[in-house]
Parts: structure tokens; C-alpha cells; sequence
């Protein structure tokens, strides 16, 4: 499990019921749940937004504009717009005299009156339901609420699964064999080059700066592959065992933690 995304999906669920449980007591609060810009943009693409009377979405942020929200449409417009405005102005507030165009500050440039037209025609064909709640749902779940499964596992969506994870953990062999060679196929093998990387943070790593063209996991694996058909050959055509034949093969295992010097 990634630990740094299961918090954030356990974020994600203070911003789930700050916009869909009125009754909470801290709704109104300036508490800090959302204001990491993935942790927004994450919440941003998992709610789908029918709108009624306008009460419950955003005017600036929602994705209420189709499969658009006006910050997506206006980016330029949209830093423009102070933070807390961006944040409170309701649909219904926003298009009602057309107040949305005074949340607006500061010198228009370019870009940002091109984007403006382009907001404001948008906006020009948006018709309300009066007496109808605005319905948020949950884009992952079949029953539209949010669930801190659905939420951890949205952050891997489209990224690719690496088919040899599951027969190098299930396979038999001791535990620091197969850590070794899940750190070998992520390239996370600590080197000489790691070493060298690392010497600036007091790691009590070998010095392997010189005599070595290549020290990648992937060459390491190969020359002790390699080492391991000649040894039997070479210990064969000596005429008495050495130290050599009788010492234990080499073998890569999983590193040591460093130790860091205080």
C-alpha cells in the first residue's frame, strides 16, 4: 500500500462531506482538507455534478460546465480570481446578475479576455432548476457515495500493473532472495553509483569511485550469472581446491539499511 496516497484518500473523504453533509458542524470552517492542488484536482475529477437551483456547486471550481469547470475552460481568467472567491461562490450566486464577472481582479491581459468571451457564452446558456437540490455523486462507486476503497484505487487508474510482481513474492525462496530481486527488476539495487550519490549524507557505504565502468543492477545480476558457470569449470582445471573453491559463491542480497553518521 501506498501510504502517501491512502492519506490522501482519506482526505478526500472530509472534502466528500463538507460538500454533501449540510449537517456537519465544522462545514463553514476554514479547515485545511483541500487545499493540496492534487488533492483538488483528484476530488474535482471524481464527482459528477447534475445541477438544479445551484445552491451546492461552485461556480469556479465545479466541473458543472458539462465535463468542464470555468477554471479549466478560463485558466488565465481564473488567477484572477482570489481564492476565497474561487472556493464559496456558489452557481446560483455567480449567475444571478451575473456577479461572476465581479469576482474578477486585477489587469485583463490577452489571453484572459479571449478566455472571458469564451466563459461568458458558456455561462449565457445555463438555465437553473429552482426548488431543485444540485445532486453531487461519486464518480467510482456504483451507489455514487464515496468509499476510501474506491477513493486509493482511483489513483492507479491507467497506470500499468507489473505482471511479474506476484510469482516473485509467491515464489519459494527465503524472503531476502526475493526482495532482492524485486529491488533488482526496479533498478533500486544499491550500487557503487548509489553509493557514490549517497556519500554526501554521511552513508558508511564502500568507496567504489574508480575501477568500475558499470555498476547498475541489471550488469551486477549478469556478471554473477556469468561467475557462476565459470567458478565449476575454473575450480575443475586447478590442480589443488584453493580458498577460492571452497568459499561460498557470490550472491546478491538485499542491502543493508544505511547508517547514518551524526
Amino acid at each position: 500500500m501506498d501510504l502517501h496516497l491512502a492519506v490522501f484518500a482519506l482526505r478526500l473523504r472530509w472534502m466528500w462531506l463538507r460538500r454533501t453533509d449540510a449537517n456537519r458542524p465544522w462545514k463553514n470552517l476554514d479547515v485545511d482538507f483541500g487545499k493540496d492542488s492534487v488533492l483538488q484536482a483528484m476530488f474535482n475529477a471524481s464527482i459528477v455534478i447534475e445541477l438544479g437551483d445551484g445552491n451546492l456547486s461552485l461556480f469556479w471550481s465545479d466541473h458543472w460546465l458539462g465535463h468542464n469547470s470555468p477554471c479549466l475552460i478560463a485558466p488565465e481568467l481564473c488567477k484572477l480570481i482570489k481564492p476565497r472567491t474561487r472556493n464559496t461562490r456558489t452557481v446560483d450566486a455567480a449567475l444571478l446578475d451575473k456577479r461572476w464577472i465581479q469576482d474578477i481582479t486585477g489587469t485583463l491581459t490577452v489571453q484572459a479576455l479571449y478566455e472571458y468571451l469564451i466563459l461568458w457564452e458558456a455561462a449565457e446558456g445555463v438555465q437553473l432548476r429552482q426548488g431543485v437540490e444540485d445532486t453531487i455523486k461519486w464518480k467510482w462507486t456504483s451507489d455514487a457515495t464515496y468509499s476510501a476503497q474506491s477513493a486509493y484505487q482511483a489513483f492507479f487508474l491507467g497506470s500499468a500493473q507489473f505482471e511479474g510482481a506476484r510469482p516473485i513474492w509467491k515464489a519459494w525462496a527465503p524472503l531476502k532472495v526475493k526482495f532482492s530481486t524485486w529491488l533488482a527488476v526496479k533498478g533500486r539495487i544499491w550500487t557503487a553509483d548509489a553509493g557514490v550519490a549517497g556519500a554526501n549524507y554521511g552513508h558508511d557505504l564502500p568507496s567504489m569511485r574508480s575501477g568500475r565502468r558499470d555498476s547498475r543492477p541489471s550488469t551486477l545480476q549478469l556478471q554473477l550469472h556469468q561467475a557462476s558457470l565459470v567458478r565449476p569449470a575454473a575450480c575443475a582445471w586447478l590442480p589443488e581446491p584453493s580458498a577460492f573453491c571452497r568459499s561460498k559463491p557470490p550472491t546478491m542480497v538485499a542491502p543493508a539499511t544505511p547508517r547514518l553518521v551524526t
